[in-house]
């Protein structure tokens, strides 16, 4: 068994046999700032580790949450959750707050991980990248993520339930990563899919929106954007939400030609047709090769 943290996916795979398993989103931000040694903070460095993990639940405080990961790291820039900035840092999803140079998870996907640590020994390899992991290569140089496929995967078999298999979810993958990839020239992850900040902070990855005001109202629109827990709930979502648009044509489709066209008349987006779909070809072929478009 293999732990792999991609720091530009923001996740912890875990591989068995060079296969993925399962991944949870796992944040590297920190608070700028110098240490006590009074060396500059930064967050666990790229590199080839050993973890080990502590019963959970563990710690159990506000700054560390309810588990602990000891990575073996000089600095002592580990893996755990809570937040003391966080509103309960105790509860199993207590949200996203800046660490001192550590990792940080989700209380309850963090005593998942520490159990299958303990399981396998309590002694486990972690490599540290700062490319993402996938499992396929490109075809025209760009890789499937192969945690959103899933959930892309999930959305169409929603979508398609009690129909024919009419919505790919090639199609909706390369839609996700159109309206997930980071357009903030200021961010570190400024270009990168899955990436802005609604997908890292609130698990929408392709801006759906609802007419109950929140705390993340369109800029430029008079809805408010829905926040999801977590991405296979997003994907569920997606695929029953899509069935919306049959009136649109969308279960009538061939290509991506046509399912972009079912969700520009139904008034998915406000950008120009042509515009949109360009983008979303392009991914498509770039990532799933030229017979897809």
């Amino acid at each position: 068994m293999q732990l792999i943290y991609s720091r530009q996916d923001q996740r912890i795979y875990l591989k068995r046999d060079n296969s993925e398993v399962k991944s949870w989103e796992c944040r590297s931000d920190f608070v700028d700032g110098y240490n006590d040694a009074g060396q500059p903070r930064e967050s666990l460095p790229i590199g080839e580790y050993t973890v080990s993990a502590d019963e959970p639940p563990a710690e159990n405080n506000a700054a560390y949450g309810t588990f602990y990961i000891t990575t073996g790291d000089p600095r002592g820039r580990d893996i755990h959750g809570g937040g003391s900035g966080c509103d309960d840092p105790l509860t199993d999803y207590q949200g996203w707050c800046p660490t001192y140079g550590c990792l940080r998870m989700q209380n309850a996907d963090g005593q998942e991980l520490s159990r299958i640590i303990i399981a396998s020994g309590n002694s486990v390899p972690l490599k540290v990248q700062e490319d993402p992991f996938a499992t396929e290569e490109p075809k025209t140089g760009r890789v499937v993520n192969p945690y959103f496929f899933e959930f892309a995967k999930v959305a169409a078999e929603l979508a398609n339930t009690g129909r024919d298999n009419i919505i790919k979810p090639e199609w909706i993958y390369a839609q996700w990563v159109h309206e997930s990839t980071n357009i903030d020239k200021d961010s570190r992850f400024y270009g990168q899919p899955f990436m802005s900040g609604m997908a890292l902070d609130y698990n929408n990855l392709a801006g759906l929106t609802q007419e109950a005001p929140n705390n993340t109202p369109q800029p430029d629109g008079q809805y408010f954007y829905m926040q999801f827990r977590n991405c296979k709930a997003y994907a569920e979502y997606f695929g029953r939400y899509l069935r919306y648009y049959a009136i649109d044509g969308i279960y009538e489709v061939t290509d991506i030609d046509g399912y972009v066209a079912a969700l520009k008349h139904g008034g998915y987006f406000g950008d120009l047709l042509e515009t949109y779909l360009a983008r979303c070809k392009a991914i498509l072929r770039e990532t799933f090769g030229e017979e897809w478009t």
